[in-house]
């Protein structure tokens, strides 16, 4: 847990570096939803490198001798995730640059967000599936959203 409080802090201290994102870039459902998304993760994606350890897995597991699949698929979602929390970065600079406006791939924030989505939820059940009991329980605690219940009264998402 202290992980997790760490990585949503070190979230947090850059949010806080960085101006407010303007209202309708952040009232785009699909935008704000991924921003909740991802910021609630922090701890998930740096503690996802769990699954590269033999012991991680099951030992009858069929995954098991999969790693270099595993390895690259995990590549593949820190990739989005850095991709889409750029397009966050430059939508926050753009209120003091016009610049960062252009930076942003507006027309595909919707489908990246989506797809982060979609991966996440395929690591999880991967994560529930092939995982020992002790990765399996430290991981999925930490595949949460945000909590955001404060801010609107609503329980978290998972």
């Amino acid at each position: 847990m202290k992980s997790k409080r760490l990585s949503q802090t070190m979230m947090l201290h850059l949010c806080t570096l960085t101006p407010p994102l303007p209202d309708p870039i952040v009232n785009q459902e699909l935008f704000r939803k991924g921003l909740v998304h991802i910021v609630g993760r922090m701890a998930w994606y740096m503690h996802l490198a769990l699954l590269l350890l033999p012991n991680s897995w099951q030992p009858d597991d069929e995954l098991r001798g999969q790693r270099n699949v595993v390895r690259e698929r995990l590549i593949g979602l820190h990739r989005k995730v850095l991709e889409l929390e750029m397009n966050y970065v430059c939508a926050a600079a753009s209120v003091w640059n016009a610049a960062g406006k252009n930076v942003i791939g507006w027309d595909s924030v919707d489908k990246l967000v989506k797809t982060v989505l979609e991966l996440d939820g395929q690591f999880a059940e991967v994560v529930e599936k092939h995982c020992v009991e002790g990765t399996r329980e430290r991981l999925l605690q930490l595949c949460r959203d945000v909590d955001m219940s404060a801010a609107t009264g609503s329980e978290a998402t998972q």
